[in-house]
């Protein structure tokens, strides 16, 4: 279980330093996507606030992962 907290911590990591710094990768995996989850006005105007979201999901499931004994 520790391990799964972990990869989800770091896949979450990885979203919300894309959503930050990278919008234009976003776009692209949007691109692939955009049927079932994304749509592209959404990302381009809350893109902060998604980034925001998964860095504080990674910390927390890092945090639990490191904690848990």
């Amino acid at each position: 279980m520790k391990i799964l907290k972990f990869l989800v911590g770091m896949v979450t990591l990885m979203f919300s330093i894309g959503y930050l710094f990278r919008p234009d990768l976003v776009i692209k995996v949007n691109d692939w996507g955009r049927q079932f989850v994304f749509n592209d006005k959404y990302i381009l105007k809350h893109r902060r606030m998604i980034g925001v979201f998964f860095l504080v999901l990674a910390f927390i499931a890092l945090f639990m992962s490191f904690s848990s004994k």
